[in-house]
């Protein structure tokens, strides 16, 4: 009798391990009975409106609501974009971003991330990192040459320095040589413009000006002058280019416009020479 009751026992056992093991295996579906995930919920409304799924904390407040149109709230109940966080008044809304070690074609564009030693938002542009913002100062550098003289040889490139430094909170840029030296990675806005004192000026001839980058980039832009004449020579040059942290850029002109060149400064004009003042200036600024 004992035996016949083990055996019985044996065979119910065998029969729920075979049982557990089926359900364990099954996918469970919510409102509909072919699920194709391990956990498959299917809404109930076609509205954007309809409630796919809500959960709520155990005082009854909702903690997440996700609508029949993808919109997932957190702490609302009526997400009105993709990611809503705008709760009730007086929560805590908002949202916190951490670092991360891809690259920002890894991420691909769009993507933000949180640099703590920099305390800076950088986002991706799906090739590169760009700073977003920051609590840092922004570099800015303003310089003009009112007062030093600075030759421009015919037919040379002459890099252009002799500046007077008016304002550089960051201490990254060489007067003498006109050399910037970029603080940290990101996109910089360059200007100069200069202009010579009034000489003469062959027909066909042109003035070029450049940003020169360590990096391997350049920025370029030319003046030409297709008729001969008594005039200044003026050269404006902007753009913007990406920098890493170290990278430098400086300003240079060419120019073949038939005799050494000078750039315009006081008392280039005997009878009133404070009005040669203000014509050559420099700016860099980090987006």
């Amino acid at each position: 009798m004992k035996k016949k009751i083990y055996n019985y026992l044996t065979l119910t056992t065998v029969l729920l391990s075979l049982y557990v093991t089926e359900v364990s295996a099954q996918s469970v579906g919510i409102n509909t009975n072919t699920p194709t995930a391990a956990l498959d919920i299917f809404s109930l409304g076609d509205s954007n409106l309809t409630e796919n799924m809500r959960i709520s904390n155990s005082s009854n407040v909702n903690l997440l609501t996700l609508l029949n149109n993808g919109y997932l709230g957190l702490g609302t109940t009526s997400p009105s974009v993709r990611l809503d966080l705008r709760g009730s008044a007086g929560s805590n809304n908002i949202i916190g971003i951490g670092n991360t070690n891809l690259t920002a074609s890894v991420a691909e564009g769009g993507a933000i991330k949180y640099v703590t030693d920099t305390k800076e938002l950088h986002y991706s542009d799906g090739t590169q990192w760009l700073i977003l913002e920051a609590d840092m100062v922004r570099d800015c550098v303003i310089a003009a040459n009112s007062n030093n003289m600075m030759i421009c040889p015919n037919n040379t490139t002459t890099q252009l320095g002799n500046w007077d430094v008016k304002y550089d909170l960051a201490k990254t840029f060489d007067a003498a040589t006109g050399v910037f030296t970029a603080p940290k990675t990101g996109l910089y806005t360059a200007t100069f413009s200069v202009h010579t004192a009034i000489t003469t000026v062959k027909a066909g001839s042109y003035i070029e000006g450049q940003w020169i980058a360590s990096n391997g980039k350049t920025i370029k832009c030319t003046n030409s002058f297709p008729l001969a004449g008594n005039f200044m020579v003026p050269m404006i040059c902007s753009g913007t280019l990406f920098l890493n942290e170290g990278d430098t850029l400086y300003p240079q002109v060419f120019h073949n416009t038939g005799t050494d060149k000078h750039l315009r400064i006081y008392g280039d004009t005997p009878g009133n020479p404070v009005s040669d003042q203000y014509f050559n200036n420099i700016s860099i600024v980090i987006q």
